[in-house]
């Protein structure tokens, strides 16, 4: 390859760097957390903490559903949903819940970390980076 082609290839604005990651939010009066990881055009990530139970949604506000992956990265919870029988997720264990179901819950057992992953509902930018 030539110097010139090589140079061509080469993007002057790339994308790539550390996503900068926007302050975590209270939920629940200050019992549960809620930490945005990554928003993109194709999935988002965000980290929950949980002392308390709290109630999610597959749905969101323009009523577009997606299915919700949990992964458990510390404690233990139960995931609830109407009838459903109820699932443990502990450290490293993953729970699928359908866009079909609608609403769940999360339900601590002491207290429970985990990511959930989703599809967005509408078009969302590419995350904000810093190199």
């Amino acid at each position: 390859m030539h110097l010139k082609e090589g140079l061509a290839a080469i993007k002057e604005n790339v994308g790539s760097g550390k996503v900068v990651r926007p302050a975590p939010s209270d939920l629940n009066g200050g019992a549960n957390r809620r930490a945005p990881l990554i928003s993109s055009p194709y999935f988002a990530v965000d980290m929950f903490e949980l002392k308390q139970p709290h109630s999610f949604h597959t749905q969101n506000g323009i009523g577009k559903a997606s299915v919700q992956i949990l992964v458990a990265v510390e404690g233990c919870g139960i995931v609830e949903a109407a009838g459903a029988n109820p699932v443990t997720l502990a450290r490293g264990d993953a729970v699928v819940v359908p866009a079909a179901v609608g609403e769940f819950q999360v339900r601590p057992q002491w207290a429970v970390e985990f990511l959930q992953a989703s599809v967005p509902a509408g078009p969302v930018p590419e995350p904000e980076t810093r190199l």
